[in-house]
């Protein structure tokens, strides 16, 4: 034990950690470990089991090295989002004591053990104000009628924007931060697969709808959005033909499962990313996408007979597709959208004179479904500026808001200080300018997302954002501290 103590005490949380231990310590963990394994068993909980040996291994990353526990947190999103219920499952149990546990223990390291300063920026001081904000605000929004637990969810979720600080201050060199960036591609690709294997399980029977079976689920399509970006700005900065061939298969991968869910607003989001993407890196951006997309074509046409061919005609597609593009001429007159602007209205005029602070999470509304004629009562609403608004209050408005445009603004400086510097590797340099133009769309096309698909709680954009603010962070002292275009 005091090895044990002695070694957390001293811990590099940014490097790692390399302690041996002795042949009898090695002797009591595995008998140790035997005994519960035949003692779960017995029980027949071999699930739990499995679950505290992960969980524990995970204990022993988040005590060993940061960024191994920040790239993991990341993957075991896989899980969470994998199959959403409306319940607490197994892998969001396990995932929340390795995520925010960790979370914890890392502010706690830093202060109390290693007492290290942490260093805060305009962005993430919003961040962190609007968490306590709704931390304060608990006994309000039970008086309000939350419920306890979905309140204790949703401020989680307010918080999983907080890991940009560990991933800034611990993201110091190119290969931590190509780790942290190559563990959330993996979870994003992962559920591009998901939604390319549903759609041709579902298409054949639901080809008549617009929508195609389960492919088209919300607590997906923003990260196949993101994929989408991601895998565009990596594209443009393709270097060889080994990176050509993989970028270009990861960004057919992100466009075909965004265009296959078959929501508009995410397809708008899309291509304004790509046009803040054009906007933020200039004319170059435009030479290298319309040399790029030709090979993101090709890879397209050989991924399309292996996945789809053998199960929807190529015309059978489009028809399904160009009919969703001809139906935003009457988008207004859409039944969902006049449902959810009913439902923003109703949120709206349920703030009351709780303007300034708002309601807080987990607090819900009187709303009658259009589509159902069914009395419902949400805590979540698809207009994100009506429930913040509700929730949050005008304070807790500005916070958010100021804090994703502070971000935003700090991707532009970085850009521009990589485009005006001459020194390292160029090819790295233009894959980051390329990769900070894609953070910043991507900041800039959730609010017209959450227009319709609010994004401004959930976990999906909180991860995302939690990567993108603290590569941002990390990119941007490495700029200043180099002096580049300076």
């Amino acid at each position: 034990m005091s090895r044990l103590l002695a070694m957390i005490a001293g811990a590099d949380t940014a490097r790692g950690h390399d302690t041996p231990i002795s042949k009898k310590e090695v002797a009591v963990f595995l008998s140790s470990l035997l005994g519960l394994m035949a003692a779960a068993f017995y029980l027949e909980l071999e699930y739990p089991l499995f679950l505290a040996v992960l969980g524990s291994l995970a204990g022993l990353l988040v005590l060993q090295s940061a960024v191994a526990w920040i790239a993991v947190s990341i993957l075991a999103f896989t899980g969470v989002f994998w199959t959403l219920q409306e319940g607490l499952t197994p892998p969001e149990i396990l995932h929340t004591v390795i995520y925010y546990g960790g979370l914890i223990w890392w502010f706690f390291h830093r202060i109390v053990i290693a007492r290290k300063p942490v260093h805060w920026t305009l962005g993430g001081i919003l961040s962190a104000a609007l968490f306590l904000q709704m931390a304060l605000m608990a006994p309000l929004s039970i008086l309000y009628g939350a419920d306890p637990y979905v309140w204790m969810r949703e401020l989680v979720i307010v918080s999983t924007v907080l890991m940009l600080v560990p991933i800034a201050h611990e993201c110091n060199t190119r290969v931590k931060q190509y780790i942290v960036g190559a563990a959330l591609l993996a979870m994003l690709s992962a559920f591009a697969l998901k939604n390319l294997f549903l759609y041709k399980q579902k298409v054949v029977e639901a080809v008549w709808m617009w929508q195609v079976g389960a492919s088209r689920a919300a607590e997906t399509a923003y990260l196949i959005f993101a994929l989408a970006v991601f895998g565009a700005a990596l594209l443009v900065a393709a270097r060889g033909r080994a990176q050509l061939l993989l970028w270009a298969s990861l960004f057919t991968l992100g466009v075909s499962a965004t265009v296959l869910s078959f929501y508009r607003t995410i397809w708008v989001g899309a291509l304004a990313s790509y046009f803040f993407m054009a906007v933020l890196m200039g004319r170059d951006f435009f030479r290298r996408a319309a040399g790029y997309a030709s090979i993101g074509l090709v890879v397209l046409a050989a991924m399309y007979p292996i996945f789809l061919a053998d199960v929807v005609p190529l015309d059978v597609m489009w028809g399904s597709i160009s009919e969703r593009f001809e139906s935003i001429g009457s988008y207004r007159t859409d039944v969902s959208v006049t449902n959810r602007d009913a439902e923003a209205r109703a949120m709206l005029d349920d703030i009351g004179a709780n303007w300034l602070l708002g309601k807080g999470i987990a607090t819900t509304i009187h709303f009658t479904k259009l589509t159902s004629m069914t009395t419902i009562y949400p805590t979540w609403t698809h207009n994100g500026y009506a429930w913040v608004l509700n929730h949050y209050g005008i304070l807790g408005t500005l916070l958010i808001f100021g804090s994703w445009l502070a971000y935003a603004a700090l991707g532009w400086r970085v850009e521009r200080r990589l485009r005006r510097g001459t020194g390292g590797d160029a090819a790295d340099r233009y894959r980051v300018r390329a990769l900070t133009a894609a953070g910043v769309a991507l900041i800039l096309a959730t609010f017209i997302i959450s227009i319709t698909i609010n994004q401004f709680i959930s976990h999906e954009s909180g991860v995302i954002m939690a990567v993108i603010f603290g590569l941002l962070e990390a990119w941007g002292r490495e700029t200043a501290d180099t002096g580049a275009g300076a």
